[in-house]
């Protein structure tokens, strides 16, 4: 396992109780700026995808945007027909995976789209699907002006 690998693992335990200040999509990223309190940093996670939800309270208050950092490996939440995303056949699965956001990825093929990154408070507030980790880079800011500039791969 790569030095990066375990940074981003860690970074995801430790995302309880984050906060979104801001977001935004330019140019076929989506830019998602996440204070962490367990290291008391700003990060900023872009996200290069063009499958995504949105639901994000409009309200700045804290308590409305305090959340975590999920990554999901799609092929373990839907089915696979012929290496394609479907719908569950059972209404009540269907529904959940609507929930979940999974539906992001019906009709995708499993080798192009393996991965669903998401913002979750009491439900997911951003979810983005993704190619492959690749294409999620996380940066922040250091005390002494330097720049973490991060690509992951697991």
């Amino acid at each position: 396992m790569k030095q990066t690998d375990k940074l981003f693992k860690e970074i995801i335990r430790i995302s309880g109780d984050s906060y979104l200040d801001k977001y935004m999509y330019e140019s076929g990223a989506a830019i998602l700026e996440i204070y962490i309190d367990e290291i008391d940093k700003k990060i900023s996670i872009e996200v290069e995808s063009n499958l995504m939800f949105f639901n994000v309270p409009k309200d700045n208050d804290i308590v409305n945007r305090t959340c975590y950092i999920e990554l999901e490996y799609l092929p373990n939440h839907l089915n696979i027909k012929n290496g394609i995303y479907v719908p569950s056949g059972d209404f009540k699965d269907i529904m959940r995976e609507k929930r979940e956001n999974y539906n992001l990825a019906y009709g995708l093929r499993i080798r192009e789209y393996e991965y669903m990154i998401s913002l979750k408070a009491s439900h997911k507030i951003i979810s983005l699907v993704v190619k492959s980790l690749d294409n999620i880079k996380i940066r922040w800011q250091c005390h002494k002006k330097c720049c973490l500039n991060l690509s992951f791969v697991m």
